[in-house]
């Protein structure tokens, strides 16, 4: 089990569960929707919609609340970007240390397969 902390808060989130990786998948297909799609007539008004994208994710993702949990009531494009990329951090890091995980266990499988000692 992996946990996703960031500003305060701390979410459950396993990237080896099938339901996990499905929620995250789908809600980084719709922020792509929604961020190739945000129009707005003024700079504001895509940062707010910028905002409403990565809180809605977060949301998506860990359940209602969140978005704004992680990412705060302001419509910062720094702060909720920052968010965002720490949320892409922690799954990289988390499928490096799965990955790695399932290669000792190979390894440790042929050594015992072998009748070698490591």
């Amino acid at each position: 089990m992996f946990d996703f902390e960031y500003n305060g808060v701390r979410y459950a989130f396993d990237i080896r569960d099938a339901d996990d990786m499905e929620r995250y998948e789908k809600a980084m297909k719709e922020l792509a929707e929604e961020q190739q799609n945000a129009g707005g007539e003024t700079a504001s008004a895509r940062m707010r919609a910028a905002c409403a994208s990565y809180r809605k994710l977060f949301d998506d993702i860990f359940g209602k609340g969140a978005g704004i949990a992680v990412c705060g009531e302001k419509d910062n494009t720094g702060t909720c970007s920052d968010a965002f990329y720490a949320l892409l951090n922690f799954v990289a890091d988390a499928n490096a240390a799965e990955n790695e995980r399932l290669a000792g266990l190979a390894e440790e499988y042929s050594r015992k397969r072998l009748g070698t000692k490591g």
